[in-house]
């Protein structure tokens, strides 16, 4: 599950440069819901480094089940993040359609 959720939160962090950079092409930059998502993707990469420190340390404070609680709570903020951001990139999609079919962009 760990390697899982450090994964797919690597993809999120990719993909979310990636719309980060095509917003900036697009100039699109202030899409509503952009800046929140990379703060959330910011905000879930301090936890999970902060839940590894609690899992991996040699102070183990938690019980397995409680690591596999966290573990599942970062996991299912993953998926959030992940499913906020597809729209995101749904939306910029249908923007770029709509302004090359306006003869607005010429890509």
């Amino acid at each position: 599950m760990f390697t899982d959720l450090i994964d797919r939160q690597n993809r999120l962090n990719s993909n979310c440069l990636r719309t980060l950079e095509e917003a900036e092409k697009m100039d699109m930059k202030g899409l509503p819901g952009i800046t929140s998502a990379v703060q959330d993707v910011v905000a879930n990469n301090a936890a999970i480094i902060s839940l590894t420190m609690d899992i991996l340390g040699s102070d183990l404070k938690m019980n397995d089940s409680e690591r596999m609680e966290q573990l599942d709570g970062c996991l299912q903020e993953v998926r959030r993040q992940e499913a906020s951001l597809g729209t995101i990139r749904q939306i910029m999609s249908h923007t770029r359609t709509i302004r090359r079919n306006l003869g607005l962009v010429t890509e």
